[in-house]
């Protein structure tokens, strides 16, 4: 049970078989006070798979491990029902694990750390090839789409309060909508933006950039990298392109975000 590598269920049986023989000698156990019994082994088989259970807590990161410790509590519980109770616990203890992997990708979305929420996306994939053994206790691939969905729904949400800054400042507002559906801004006319609108766009802006970058490269099982970057051009598109072309009518006020939005606008797709 201790070594590295797996074991079979004929292991598991060959064990129970020496227990069964020494059972039958239990006779003469008066005679062999200090010889090992069937009991002996039995609470040698007890303390391993604990010790399992404990190993296994401390290789959470490490799914190839985690697989061989889990095979060995369910071909011991195969044949020694006593000790299934000891597989179910594992599966317990890692369900509560994953679940640690959803709300601190849940906590980083708060926070816009895009980089650790990858990062707890990236160790969910890696325990995908453990689903079997979690049956009903905890879904990978619908907690990695749930995750996918909340931060697509949040970033759209930043570029609609993007895309309201910018209707409050067009005059024509059917005008702006019809302009919209083509993603351009030709003969429209800006208001005066005020500065919180400015900092909001900057900020969504740069949120959504981030965004973009980090989920860029694809990540296996996590479909992220082309919808963050649709979202990011999406905004980010129409402000550079508005400001493009009234940039020489623009206030006073907005100069600043001329240039911060010309240089979105470089940004390489």
């Amino acid at each position: 049970m201790e070594a590295s590598h797996s074991i079979n269920k004929e292991d598991v049986i060959a064990y129970k078989q020496t227990i069964d023989k020494f059972k039958s000698a239990n006779p003469l156990r008066k005679y062999l006070s200090e010889a090992i019994c069937a009991d002996a082994l039995i609470q040698n088989l007890d303390n391993q798979t604990h010790h399992l259970i404990e190993e296994m807590e401390k290789h959470m990161g490490n799914e190839l491990e985690l697989q061989i410790q889990l095979d060995k509590l369910v071909q011991v519980g195969n044949v020694f029902p006593k000790f299934a109770p000891a597989y179910k616990e594992a599966c317990r203890a890692l369900a509560k694990h994953l679940t640690n992997y959803v709300n601190n990708a849940k906590g980083c979305l708060d926070k816009h750390n895009f980089e650790q929420m990858r990062k707890n996306l990236e160790s969910l994939v890696k325990i995908l090839s453990l689903q079997s053994h979690l049956v009903s206790l905890f879904d990978i691939k619908q907690e990695i789409t749930n995750l996918e969905t909340q931060l697509l729904m949040y970033l759209r949400k930043l570029m609609n309060e993007g895309l309201g800054v910018i209707k409050k400042a067009i005059k024509d507002e059917p005008n702006f909508h019809k302009e919209e559906k083509d993603d351009t801004f030709a003969f429209v006319q800006i208001e005066k933006l005020g500065k919180s609108d400015i900092e909001q766009l900057e900020v969504n802006a740069d949120i959504l950039e981030r965004a973009s970058n980090v989920f860029e490269l694809p990540c296996q099982h996590v479909n992220l990298d082309k919808s963050t970057k649709q979202v990011f051009q999406s905004i980010s598109q129409k402000i550079a392109s508005l400001f493009e072309k009234q940039r020489y009518q623009a206030f006073d006020e907005v100069k600043d975000f001329v240039f911060i939005m010309d240089n979105l606008r470089k940004i390489k797709s």
